[in-house]
């Protein structure tokens, strides 16, 4: 049998792995997300030229993307800290995420010095990071 002690050492140790390992996949999402940036906006160059609206866009989009990773890191621990009841914690860190995608993907048709394709771009990031990742290392 546990005691509660026990039980809090627990959640303190799942609390402090999940901030160590989430600043370590934080700096591995930036570098790579800014080598995609580079790539993107050189791309763009060639389609339409030095323009400052595909780099607002990439700032607009990156910022949800890592406000989204940093929702959904604080939903995975409060999960892991309740013990994995319930369902309504997800479908609520769920349906904000998305909330904050659509609000940068609206925000980039309203104002005209932000480019839309620059806005939603790197919500797809951690897909072709995680796909290239896995390539790279040979599924490991």
């Amino acid at each position: 049998m546990y005691s509660v002690n026990h039980e809090d050492n627990f959640i303190e140790q799942v609390k402090n792995m999940n901030s160590f390992n989430f600043k370590r996949e934080l700096k591995f999402i930036l570098l790579w997300s800014l080598s995609l940036d580079l790539i993107a906006y050189g791309i763009s160059v060639l389609f339409i030229g030095i323009n400052i609206c595909f780099l607002t866009g990439l700032a607009v989009g990156n910022t949800a993307l890592f406000v989204n990773l940093w929702l959904l890191n604080r939903s995975v621990s409060r999960i892991a800290a309740s013990g994995g009841r319930g369902k309504n914690p997800m479908m609520g860190g769920y349906l904000l995420r998305s909330l904050i995608a659509c609000t940068a993907v609206v925000i980039s048709f309203r104002f005209d010095w932000i480019n839309t394709v620059g806005a939603v771009l790197p919500l797809f990031y951690p897909k072709v990071i995680y796909t290239l990742h896995s390539i790279v290392k040979g599924g490991k």
